[in-house]
């Protein structure tokens, strides 16, 4: 019901709207596969990430 109601609304927001809607629509997915990573793996321990990084930097 609350999609509907979303979606029926859709053609009345304007473009700036529109864009601060797919901006939080994107902004939570990445912040849902960031989640499931937490949970499922794969993750770099913090460590590794720094050393990496030096690494990198020092290159």
């Amino acid at each position: 019901m609350i999609i509907k109601e979303i979606l029926d609304e859709l053609p009345k927001l304007n473009a700036q709207e529109l864009e601060e809607i797919s901006y939080r629509v994107h902004f939570l997915r990445a912040l849902r596969e960031g989640l499931k990573e937490i949970t499922d793996g794969p993750l770099i321990p913090h460590e590794q990430v720094k050393k990496e990084l030096a690494q990198w930097l020092s290159e």
